[in-house]
């Protein structure tokens, strides 16, 4: 929100000062006229502002699409940040300043507008466009494959060092949440009834699988395990519960469903314990394990232990690839259905769920931003011209993370959406000020409207490209690595919204733009 506000008040302050000064009375009666350029600027500036909070707020809203609570509510307070910056920046900013006229002296550029002068960019145009967009298009194509074929949300621990942050609360997530050796998974197994010999047989077949490559949680329980050890413990230990008689010797396991369905049933009463005395289950525990209704087996686990990778879902997704075809066999029994879970699996889903719903709104806030410049504009060439730099933007950010092996995650991911901000924002502003500057003097060349342009507002946009690198740039000092990640993405996102703003479109509408047609 503020590196917005800053953009606002950048233009509004530059235009009321420039109406100011040009207004015929200002030598007379300054205050009257610093008043007057106050509205006039707000006037002036209300469709590209307009336009640019409209389309910024749509970017934002898409988040309300998600059926997550942490993004439905960036999608609302988001865009509610935005129409503050512009009523205050946009609206009550110059009106304000306009108390106290500008001096005369005040409209020579400064020093600082001068080394950030994008004026002289006007003649480059002119004659090294088509070679500037024949470079751009190659760096975008060779960048898509990158985007399109890395989709996937990655997560990386060591990027949280606050464990008691909102995010690290809602995902459940912390360095105390895994052992050295990482924390338990579960199959959650249901049917009608899983309390027979081909149920229990099969998932000790999948363990036995799952334990080949992932290390086992025997310490938490296992259904086949229960089963065996209880058979063992009555027929060693009288007194100690059903004694089953058709005990297979290979398997460890009743051969008759309804002795299976008793030995569980004693477990859920009294518990059990190996012969050894290593492993024990209290009834509560046996409760954790399977749950019994209406006399049978319905639901239970079956755990596994998910290791601590540095990348946890960058490795998760190969296991649990590996675990549901561990599972295959048992699945194939009829009434019976398997998941792979545990708080591993469940972030794991949770971030795929973020960045699905993200990149699934750039799409809508981009066809949507696309509609509303189109309806202000009234010019499906310029309406097109504007949008494209955005989606160049989008694709430059995206594919430059995968090559520098940054983590798309629930931060990181929203970038894209402050791109289609920011990149249509200033996107807009200079379409706009070119066809002022073709409208104020029709008889002028493409040159002329787009020096113009670049003089007055490509500086803007040059300015406020460069207040938004530096606040963001701030953020590299933080102890945080997430934070430093955020900066420094944010810092060249700025910059590549300044160059596809006043390099990449002005090419396009010197190519494309059909302007000198168009004022005829």
């Amino acid at each position: 929100m503020l590196a917005l506000g800053v953009d606002f008040v950048i233009h509004s302050l530059t235009r009321w000062r420039r109406l100011t000064l040009e207004n015929p009375i200002f030598s007379s009666h300054p205050r009257e006229a610093s008043i007057l350029g106050a509205f006039a600027a707000i006037k002036s500036l209300l469709p590209a502002l307009g336009v640019a909070t409209v389309t910024t707020v749509v970017a934002f809203g898409t988040a309300t699409l998600s059926e997550i609570p942490d993004l439905f509510e960036w999608g609302i307070l988001g865009p509610l940040g935005i129409i503050q910056a512009y009523l205050i920046m946009g609206v009550f900013v110059p009106v304000l300043r306009s108390i106290i006229p500008p001096k005369e002296s005040s409209s020579e550029s400064s020093l600082v507008s001068q080394f950030l002068s994008v004026k002289k960019l006007s003649s480059l145009m002119a004659s090294r466009s088509m070679p500037m967009l024949v470079i751009f298009l190659i760096f975008s194509v060779a960048l898509s494959p990158l985007v399109l074929g890395n989709p996937e949300s990655r997560f990386d621990v060591k990027d949280y060092a606050d464990n008691d942050s909102r995010f690290i609360q809602t995902v459940s997530l912390g360095q105390a949440t895994f052992t050295e050796n990482g924390e338990p998974g579960y199959y959650l197994i249901e049917g009608e009834n899983l309390a027979s010999y081909e149920t229990v047989v099969q998932i000790d077949n999948m363990e036995q699988d799952v334990a080949t490559y992932s290390p086992s949680a025997t310490w938490l329980g296992s259904i086949p395990y229960v089963v065996r050890t209880q058979s063992l413990l009555a027929l060693n230990v009288p007194g100690t519960g059903y004694v089953p008689q058709t005990v297979d010797p290979q398997t460890g396991f009743p051969t008759s469903d309804d002795e299976i369905s008793k030995v569980l049933k004693d477990v859920y009463r009294n518990g059990t314990v190996n012969l050894e005395g290593t492993f024990r289950i209290s009834p509560s525990e046996a409760r954790e394990l399977y749950l019994i209704e209406n006399g049978n087996v319905t639901m239970a686990r079956s755990w596994f232990q998910v290791e601590r990778p540095d990348d946890i879902y960058g490795s998760m997704m190969d296991l649990k690839e590996d675990l549901e075809n561990s599972a295959s066999g048992l699945e194939e029994i009829d009434g019976v259905s398997v998941t792979v879970a545990g708080l591993s699996y469940e972030r794991y889903v949770y971030m795929l769920e973020i960045t699905d719903s993200f990149q699934e709104s750039l799409v809508v806030a981009i066809v949507l931003a696309f509609v509303i410049v189109l309806i202000v504009l009234r010019d499906v060439r310029l309406s097109l011209i504007t949008i494209l730099p955005v989606i160049a933007i989008t694709l430059w950010l995206r594919g430059g993370m995968v090559l520098s092996d940054t983590p798309v995650n629930l931060v990181t991911v929203q970038i894209s959406s402050l791109a289609i901000g920011l990149g249509v924002d200033y996107a807009i502003h200079m379409v706009q000020r070119v066809r002022e500057a073709r409208f104020e003097n029709p008889s002028g060349s493409q040159e002329d409207w787009m020096e113009e342009s670049l003089d007055e507002t490509g500086n803007n946009v040059a300015m406020s490209a460069f207040t938004d690198f530096i606040g963001f740039m701030v953020l590299a000092l933080s102890i945080m690595p997430l934070f430093v990640t955020f900066g420094l993405i944010m810092a060249v996102m700025i910059f590549l919204s300044f160059v596809a703003a006043v390099i990449m479109l002005p090419a396009l509408l010197y190519q494309f733009g059909n302007l000198e047609s168009s004022s005829n």
